[in-house]
């Protein structure tokens, strides 16, 4: 007898075949809560938090902490709100399979589904490093915020969503994780109930636009005054790499100031030369805010910071050279010019 092939009807619809014999894709799905009287769906949800439509925002999260697939949901979508919403389909940040539902047993069906990892409040902020840590089950990171229910209440679970409220879960939570579905409620300050909570994240989300391994001096004075920049910045058509350019435009502007070498130019040239180092701060953190990362972006920085460090200490070096008359300035220049790119270089190399 010929073997009998099995295929799902999302399987089918959705992902390619190749996708099928490989393994079902980790999935979610993101339910949006009704916005506040006055403010249509789509409006609500295309509003913008640092640059990206708030679920865009959701969407890029999930899909950066580890989730493949995802699932819209709400209850009696209208085509004219789901037509504006897949817009973002086209955005080529995204890469996560896009599906949608509206109908609470359809919902429950999908809730059962074993690849579907995560229900997830579309109305809070996520967090993708808490994400990636829920499905990579590290139990050290969990907020309390996050809640197990089981499959079997799916249908109520589903039901509950059209006023979702925390403590339902609570009530509906079990012991037992084992096949259990991961609820992300979403931390109440990062929560968006009413217009004005949108700013509240977005001044949020620039605090934490720094690095892990910022030094002493750019967490406590550069990224204190770069976030003005990137508040600014941040609502402008401008990319991170045109930052870059203008970044160092302004060091190479610093270094013809310093070349001059008379103490009215050197002022002038210092001060365009903070103006840089903060630009330099401003492009990863808007590339890092709007979900614009890119391996050429990264190198481009490290490049542009060593032309702009190249030009200053040689610019230094022979402004002291007019300046004085002591050639020994001019090898200082050329020394620390050459040199500190080749520090950076090496790193550059081991990075990318």
């Amino acid at each position: 007898m010929a073997p009998a092939y099995h295929f799902c009807v999302s399987c089918l619809e959705n992902t390619t075949l190749k996708e099928c014999l490989m393994g079902e894709l980790t999935g979610a799905v993101l339910f949006l809560q009704t916005p506040p009287t006055g403010v249509g769906l789509s409006d609500w949800y295309l509003k913008k938090i640092t640059g990206v439509p708030f679920l865009m925002l959701n969407a890029l999260n999930l899909q950066r902490g580890g989730v493949e697939r995802l699932v819209v949901y709400y209850r009696n979508l209208k085509p004219e709100d789901r037509q504006r919403l897949q817009g973002i389909v086209d955005d080529p940040r995204k890469n996560i399979q896009l599906e949608w539902a509206s109908d609470p047993q359809q919902l429950a069906e999908i809730l059962q589904e074993a690849s579907i990892r995560l229900l997830v409040n579309g109305s809070a902020v996520q967090s993708q490093i808490e994400v990636r840590q829920v499905l990579g089950g590290d139990d050290s990171s969990e907020q309390s915020s996050t809640y197990y229910i089981s499959r079997h209440d799916a249908d109520r679970v589903a039901e509950s969503l059209d006023d979702f409220e925390v403590v339902e879960w609570r009530q509906l939570s079990v012991e037992s994780r084992a096949n259990a579905l991961v609820c992300l409620a979403g931390r109440s300050e990062t929560r968006v109930r009413e217009a004005r909570d949108f700013k509240i994240q977005q001044r949020r989300l620039l605090k934490l636009g720094g690095l892990s391994n910022d030094s002493l001096m750019d967490r406590w004075v550069t990224r204190h005054v770069s976030r003005y920049f990137t508040r600014v910045l941040i609502v402008t058509p401008i990319t991170p790499n045109q930052i870059t350019w203008l970044h160092m435009f302004m060091g190479l502007g610093a270094a013809w100031y310093f070349y001059q070498g008379n103490h009215t130019a050197d002022l002038v040239g210092g001060v365009l030369l903070l103006v840089s180092a903060w630009l330099d701060s401003t492009d990863g953190e808007v590339a890092r805010l709007r979900f614009q990362e890119s391996r050429f972006g990264g190198m481009f920085d490290i490049i542009a910071d060593n032309v702009v460090h190249f030009a200053v200490f040689f610019a230094i070096g022979m402004g002291q050279v007019q300046a004085t008359g002591q050639v020994m300035y001019q090898y200082m220049g050329e020394g620390g010019g050459v040199g500190f790119p080749d520090v950076f270089f090496v790193d550059a190399v081991g990075d990318f």
